[in-house]
Formats: C-alpha cells, structure tokens, sequence
C-alpha cells in the first residue's frame, strides 16, 4: 500500500470539516434573519442542476485521466489536470455552491465560500508529498491553477 493509499488524499479530512459546517450553517439559519438570494424556486433547481452536471463531468473527467490503479505512480499533468492540480476538490465546490444557491439563503453561500478555505488548507499537505516524490511538481504547480482554471 503506497503513502497516497494510506492517505487518501485531502478527501476525508475535507469532507470531515465541509459537513461540520454545513450543520453549523443549518444550526444558525433560523437565528439569522437574511433576505432570500432569489426567492425562486426554478431558478434554484436549475443553478443546482447546472452545477451537479459540471461537476459530475469534472469528476468523470479526473476519473479517466487518472485512474484509481494510477494514483501515486506519476505525475499527471494530461487530461483534467492539465487545467488544475485538484479537479476533483474543484468539481466538490462547484456542487457546494449549487446547493448553496438551490438554499436560497445566504448562510449557506458563506458556507460555500468557507469551503474553498477548507479544501485550500485540505490539499497543502497533499501537496507537499507530491513536491517530495515527484521532482516536476513544483513546477506543474507555478504553470496549473489549483481549483480555478487561469485564478487560483
């Protein structure tokens, strides 16, 4: 079993601290009197369709480009990871903001925004054993946004 198998990524800790504050922000909503963000209910359902099919299609995508038997065997820099260094985190935000905004509420849009400090601080010791086994990833990473294509 390779070190990336035994860590597994950023995922578990991710997903730990995500859903930590997703019941936060559901324990809060009724305590904090904001205006809807759309007060749409079609709107809502289409952006958070929108956004799972985006991701799905992220996800697929990292799927093909490095299968599950490739991982922590080499660099990728083809495919999905040719626009990110972390597609899969990325396609996570992409549906955190469609629930977000399917909520219409506010608290969960801060939510979704807290998440991509989550998965920002998630992925830096990930990161870090990518730089030791593999000589070419720092500069993958000067060239390959982390989770916005050409931002960040």
């Amino acid at each position: 079993m390779t070190r990336y198998q035994q860590f597994f990524g950023a995922a578990p800790r991710g997903w730990g601290l995500s859903l930590g504050l997703l019941w936060l922000a559901f324990a809060a909503d009724p305590y904090i009197q904001l205006p809807p963000i759309h007060n749409n209910l079609f709107l809502g359902r289409a952006v958070l369709l929108g956004c799972g099919i985006l991701s799905g299609a992220l996800s697929m995508w990292t799927h093909f480009s490095l299968p599950p038997l490739s991982r922590g065997t080499r660099l990728v820099t083809t495919g999905a990871f040719r626009k990110l260094r972390h597609p899969i985190y990325a396609s996570f935000l992409i549906l955190f903001f469609g629930f977000a905004f399917w909520m219409d509420r506010w608290i969960f849009v801060a939510w979704a925004v807290l998440e991509i400090l989550v998965w920002h601080f998630s992925v830096l010791r990930e990161e870090q054993m990518m730089r030791e086994d593999f000589p070419a990833y720092a500069d993958y990473c000067r060239h390959t946004s982390r989770f916005i294509p050409g931002l960040w």
